[in-house]
């Protein structure tokens, strides 16, 4: 923005960028930075504001950076995972507000940064970033992120031999709520964009209700003795309090300014994978993964690394789209499965960005 104190004599004409001026003048005196036009008498002073060619969103392409958004900014964005592998989905969309140029808050109904399990229901989640850091070149922030209480309907079959397998079907159903606290980092040199992040994430997780296999018709007998003996192991157990589990993780990415309207983005994410009790060790479709020896005995997580590589190609000033690969790797699942070309996915998203200031607001 720039103060410019016009007198009667020549004319200034402000470039497409600003606001529009045209008066005579007898001198002009230019100064940075001054937000409203003033006065009417000899001198008179009027803001121009000058927009930026390309509103860049502060993300990499799901971890957030060390910028905020300036006060008065409005970022809305959206997409979705293509892929076999898609439980860590952020289709539902994103909407950000920047406030006073110190803090931003989002509003979303994306999961939170972990899997909540497949089949489970989504609810809407809010965030918070606030700015700690403002240096030339190194920016960084803290984002606190809540999301309420999830829930999740398991269904597993129990095979008991008598002599022959007997399936017995069950349904577990579990609450889960979650808070990430992230201190995102970025330092910015040339067309460069370096960003790491540190992140907590906090689960709470109980079990509601169980429907397991019925006992009260069964009195003697190995069967029967089967029967009572699984029901009673770890893996069937009701949560009589709820579960705390606490995962340390982070991030690490780079942006390259590689055109003025494209960027280049490669990211490492690595991200909790929640396995419920009662949940299979291994992803085998074979029979023995429904025994008890393939289950876990309590509510834990997986490390899962996720490895980004995308680019953002803005349209015009407020819009962009962003699309990338995504490697994951995945602790969960047996070693020879866990690096694999068919659990890729394909990652697209849509950003809208614009500030108050363009409506002369």
């Amino acid at each position: 923005m720039i103060l410019i104190i016009l007198a009667l004599g020549d004319t200034l004409k402000a470039s497409e960028d600003t606001v529009k001026v045209e008066v005579k003048i007898e001198k002009v005196k230019i100064i940075p930075e001054v937000k409203k036009v003033n006065g009417l008498g000899k001198d008179l002073i009027v803001e121009t504001y000058k927009r930026p060619k390309y509103y860049r969103p502060y993300k990499l392409l799901i971890g957030p950076t060390g910028q905020v958004l300036e006060g008065g900014t409005f970022w809305f964005y959206g997409g979705a995972f293509f892929g076999n592998w898609t439980e860590f989905g952020i289709g539902q969309g994103v909407f950000t507000i920047g406030l006073a140029d110190l803090m931003e808050v989002k509003l979303s109904l994306e999961r939170l940064l972990s899997n909540l399990s497949a089949g489970g229901t989504s609810s809407g989640a809010m965030a918070m970033k606030i700015k700690f850091l403002d240096l030339k070149n190194f920016k960084g922030a803290v984002e606190l992120k809540i999301n309420p209480i999830s829930f999740q309907s398991m269904t597993d079959t129990l095979i008991l031999y008598n002599p022959d397998p007997v399936y017995y079907e069950f349904t577990r159903q579990y609450n889960t709520r979650g808070v990430t606290a992230f201190v995102p980092l970025t330092f910015y040199w040339d067309k460069y964009s370096f960003a790491v992040g540190a992140s907590l994430a906090q689960f709470g997780i109980n079990i509601k209700s169980s429907q397991l296999p019925d006992t009260s018709n069964c009195y003697a007998g190995i069967y029967c003795d089967s029967l009572k003996s699984a029901l009673k192991s770890p893996s069937f157990y009701d949560s009589k309090k709820e579960e705390i589990l606490n995962f340390y993780g982070g991030y690490a990415g780079l942006i390259y300014l590689w055109k003025e309207n494209t960027e280049l983005i490669f990211e490492v994410n690595a991200l909790p994978r929640i396995l419920y009790r009662t949940r299979y060790k291994s992803d085998t479709t074979e029979p023995y993964k429904y025994m008890l020896s393939n289950r876990y005995d309590n509510n834990t997580y997986a490390l899962t690394v996720l490895s980004f590589l995308g680019l953002r190609y803005s349209f015009n000033r407020s819009i962009s789209a962003e699309a990338g690969i995504v490697i994951p790797y995945d602790m969960s699942l047996p070693p020879e499965n866990r690096l694999s070309l068919l659990n890729s996915i394909l990652y697209a998203n849509l950003n809208v960005v614009f500030s108050l200031k363009d409506l002369g607001l």
